[in-house]
């Protein structure tokens, strides 16, 4: 009888590890476009000022379509991001973009980069 009781209270005061976690959010790279995608990932993290914009000190303007794709077509934004050893690191203060928006763009660099 007192068994029953024991075994009440140590599974009642279980709690689980993942108990208020938050589950990782969807990282769609399905049907990747440049307008819907990747611009919104340029313009918060790569066409800032006084970096990818025109005038700015990054290599290239990537407030377009064309000037991103000069670096998707020199190789160099894949690594860059992904910060490869050999490459220049973006962003070069250290940050790092997020892993689900890397996928994104290399996603859409696999798909041909295109502009849509």
């Amino acid at each position: 009888m007192l068994l029953f009781p024991v075994a009440l209270l140590v599974l009642g005061c279980r709690h689980d590890a993942l108990d208020g976690a938050m589950p990782e959010p969807v990282c769609d790279t399905l049907d990747v476009s440049y307008v819907g995608d990747i611009v919104p990932i340029m313009q918060m993290r790569c066409a800032v000022p006084g970096c990818h914009i025109p005038g700015g000190n990054g290599t290239g303007d990537f407030t377009t379509w064309a000037g991103l794709r000069t670096q998707v077509d020199n190789g160099k934004l894949i690594p860059a991001i992904e910060r490869t050893v050999g490459a220049i690191p973006m962003p070069p203060d250290g940050s790092m973009i997020p892993a689900c928006d890397i996928r994104v763009i290399k996603a859409w660099v696999n798909g041909g980069a295109q502009d849509n």
